[in-house]
Order: C-alpha cells, then sequence, then structure tokens
C-alpha cells in the first residue's frame, strides 16, 4: 500500500511563484517570510508607497524595516516582484568633495566624500552616460572604509546583504566596487541589491562562476543603456526572463546546442521577440518557410520573412494564410497568367511563388501546380 502526504489548505492557501524553488538557496528566512507575507496578503501588495507601508510588512513578518527593504531588493532581483503601477524614482548622483581629486590611475576619496557615501544623494533631470571602466569608481583606503562602515549603519547593513546574496566576504576591492556603484554611478542601495540577485541568478543558471568584476560589467552597461532606477531594472530583469525562456525553445528549433549564441545571432532572437514582437508560433511558422524555400535553416532570410510579415501587419498564421490566399487568387489572374506565361517563355521566375508556396507548405497546404516543384 503506497502513503502519500495530504496537504490540509482547510479554507485559505498562499500561491507562491513556482520558481522560488530555483533560489531557495540563496533566500535568507526574512526574505521567505516577507514574500509570503505578501503572497498571502494580496491588499498589503496595494498602495506600497503610503507612510508605514514597510513597517506594517515588518510587523507582519516579524523582521526589521531594513530586512524588508532587502527582502524586496532580493525577490526583485530573482524577477518575481515588480512595480508595475510605482512611478520610476529619479536618478540620484552623488557629489564628489573638490579635495577627492584622482591620483594616476585611481580616484583617493577624501574624509568628505566618505561622509557623502550614505548621505542623501542630489537628483539630477537626467541620465547622462559616463566613461568606462572601473578606473573611474572611487578608491577608499582601508581606514576610510573602517570609519565608513562605523558612522554609516545603513551602508554597512546593505553591504551585509550585498554579501549573503553573493555567498562570500568581500575583500576591501570588491567593498570599493560595490561602494562606487552608489557614489559614482549614483544608484540607490535597493537597485545595487537587485542587481545583484539578477547576476548571481544568471550565472547560475549559465552555470558560471561569480565575479565582483561581473557585477561592474553589467551595472556599467545597464547605465549606459539608461537603466538606473529600480522600475526600469525591473523591466529588464523580466525581459531577460522572457529572453532565457524563448532562447531554449529557439536554441532548439535551430539545433544549436549549449554553445554561445553569435551578436548577429542574438539580435535577431531580441527583434523578433521584442521590436516585432512575435511569439513562438510565428517564428517557427518562419522557420518552416526559411527551410521550405532555402533548403536549412538560415537566419538571414528567415529575419527577412519575419520583417515582412511585421512590415505588413501579420501577426497571426490566420492573418499569414489569408495573406497567401491573396496572394494565390491574385497570381491566378487572367492578366497575371499572361504575364507568368511570357515570364516563364523568357526563362525567368517569380520569387514570390516560391515564398507563398513555402508558406502553403508549412501548413501542410502542398500546391503540386507550385512553379517551386
Amino acid at each position: 500500500m503506497m502513503n502519500q502526504l495530504k496537504i490540509k489548505y482547510d479554507t485559505s492557501a498562499i500561491v507562491l511563484p513556482g520558481r522560488v524553488t530555483e533560489v531557495l538557496d540563496r533566500a535568507s528566512a526574512t526574505d521567505l517570510k516577507v514574500l509570503m507575507i505578501l503572497c498571502a496578503s494580496p491588499d498589503l501588495c496595494k498602495d506600497t508607497g503610503r507612510d508605514g507601508w514597510t513597517a506594517e510588512v515588518a510587523s507582519a513578518a516579524d523582521c526589521d524595516e531594513d530586512g524588508v527593504r532587502s527582502a524586496l531588493a532580493f525577490w526583485r532581483g530573482a524577477g518575481m516582484l515588480t512595480e508595475a503601477t510605482s512611478k520610476p524614482k529619479e536618478n540620484k548622483k552623488k557629489a564628489y568633495a573638490e579635495d577627492a581629486a584622482p591620483s594616476s590611475d585611481k580616484k583617493e576619496a577624501s574624509p568628505k566624500a566618505v561622509e557623502a557615501a550614505s548621505a542623501p544623494a542630489v537628483s539630477e533631470p537626467t541620465h547622462t552616460p559616463k566613461l568606462r571602466p572601473k578606473d573611474e569608481l572611487p578608491h577608499y583606503t582601508t581606514e576610510q572604509l573602517v570609519q565608513l562602515l562605523e558612522s554609516q549603519q545603513e551602508t554597512a547593513s546593505w553591504l551585509n546583504e550585498c554579501q549573503r546574496i553573493f555567498g562570500k566576504i568581500f575583500k576591501t576591492v570588491e567593498v570599493n566596487s560595490i561602494l562606487g556603484f552608489v557614489d559614482y554611478l549614483g544608484l540607490d542601495w535597493e537597485y545595487v541589491v537587485s542587481l545583484l540577485a539578477y547576476y548571481v541568478e544568471v550565472q547560475e543558471r549559465r552555470q558560471m562562476p561569480k565575479s565582483i568584476r561581473g557585477v561592474e560589467k553589467m551595472a556599467f552597461d545597464f547605465y549606459d543603456k539608461g537603466i538606473v532606477t529600480i522600475a526600469l531594472l525591473e523591466e529588464e530583469i523580466r525581459r531577460e526572463h522572457m529572453f532565457a525562456d524563448a532562447e531554449g525553445k529557439l536554441r532548439s528549433l535551430f539545433g544549436m546546442g549549449e554553445r554561445s549564441l553569435t551578436p548577429k545571432e542574438k539580435k535577431c532572437f531580441s527583434t523578433w521577440l521584442y521590436e516585432f514582437g512575435f511569439g513562438l508560433d510565428i517564428i517557427r511558422l518562419a522557420y518552416d518557410v526559411t527551410v521550405d524555400t532555402k533548403g536549412s535553416p538560415n537566419i538571414s532570410y528567415m529575419n527577412s520573412v519575419l520583417a515582412n510579415w511585421n512590415r505588413d501587419g501579420l501577426r497571426t498564421p490566420e492573418a499569414i494564410r489569408a495573406a497567401d490566399d491573396a496572394h494565390k487568387a491574385a497570381k491566378a489572374s487572367p492578366a497575371n497568367s499572361k504575364k507568368q506565361t511570357a515570364e516563364i517563355h523568357k526563362g525567368s521566375f517569380d520569387t514570390d511563388d516560391f515564398f507563398a508556396a513555402a508558406v502553403r507548405r508549412s501548413f501542410g497546404d502542398e500546391d503540386p501546380s507550385s512553379p517551386s516543384k
């Protein structure tokens, strides 16, 4: 006789995102409690900007408000929390003191700059990409770091959360990089924690090693694209998760295995999914048309097919089939028949006929009279 567990839901149940199981080894007890409280109380997720909201969640989760803020940042980075109705925060940037002048290849932070590292930031009306690379990041001496962490408890708390997510105690140079995201790029701490959580999730999914240098690259890449607020970061994470899910299916379609995508392949995939907004059903149809027409997968030709469908507003298989039927009807008209006969006698051919035949074959409608036969 087989024994089985029976879960007693009684009159209520909590629904958690299925992907929670993928990050359990990185989520703290507080992270899990906060997520469960939010999932169990949908009304608590409304109007998150009101006074006292963080304290209310902290009370329900039996933790402090810093714990709530770091938990929210963690789940945002994992792609499981968004604030779709929130207004993006203004980009923040902290000014250096005049005496924090650059030395030979690094910027030495003055005591004033150290004090400014966690002070309220000054908002800028526009985002201005900065020059790379990390040599532009501020450099703190060990004494300055000790002074900063002892005097600014909030900074120390956020750094501890970053270390927990990353799964290691940071070296001095790594602490410098993390502080540079706040002090030089003007990113707020919630953004930084979300960024680290997302970076770790990406590296673990790819089974690649983690490094702060990799986080730096991601931070600068996002900054250069203008992704400088929590709202924009959440949207980018959502898009990247969608791309990762679709990428696996496209890899299988093209038989690419686990190799890295070329820049051209990644650009085409991104264009089809985001710029054109096509679903996998349309992309598979374009693949069938391409193989039938060219004899093998050809990303450039497939990109042209999808670009034409996007240009003509053909968004569904039904619309594509209707367009093909209209094309056949036009080709069957007496005027076109005479023109086709004349062209055939001249030894020429109409590539549209091949394209239309390929579309029909992709639907299982083989046309024995097609010129492609």
